[in-house]
């Protein structure tokens, strides 16, 4: 994700669109919690805080991206539990998400 973090804000420069913005600093935290502490570790080397980690995902259930509404004010455990049950399809829409923020940006569809 950090190629596509950085051709996004290259393309933008200081006016780096509030959608594209949020989506990079708030879906790894989704992504970590869809996969196991190892893969994470091994993937990204950081850990967990989960104190953030909570804050991205109830900001994010309040605005219905990629969560029901109604978990805005859930635990994490809440969240860990509703990603483990919907890892797929929480993944594949944020790689479509990004996707769409790269293209938008660079005029070019991703190639991974």
């Amino acid at each position: 994700m950090p190629l596509m973090e950085e051709a996004v804000s290259d393309a933008y420069g200081m006016n780096v669109p509030y959608v594209p913005s949020i989506n990079f600093t708030v879906f790894p935290t989704v992504l970590e919690l869809a996969f196991t502490q190892e893969e994470w570790e091994r993937l990204i080397q950081r850990p967990l805080d989960e104190k953030e980690a909570l804050e991205d995902l109830q900001f994010l259930a309040a605005n219905r991206n990629k969560f029901p509404q109604d978990m805005r004010n859930a635990g994490l455990d809440a969240f860990k539990a509703y990603i483990a049950d919907h890892r797929d399809e929480i993944v594949r829409k944020i790689r479509e998400d990004l996707e769409y923020d790269y293209k938008c940006a660079t005029g070019k569809k991703f190639i991974s």
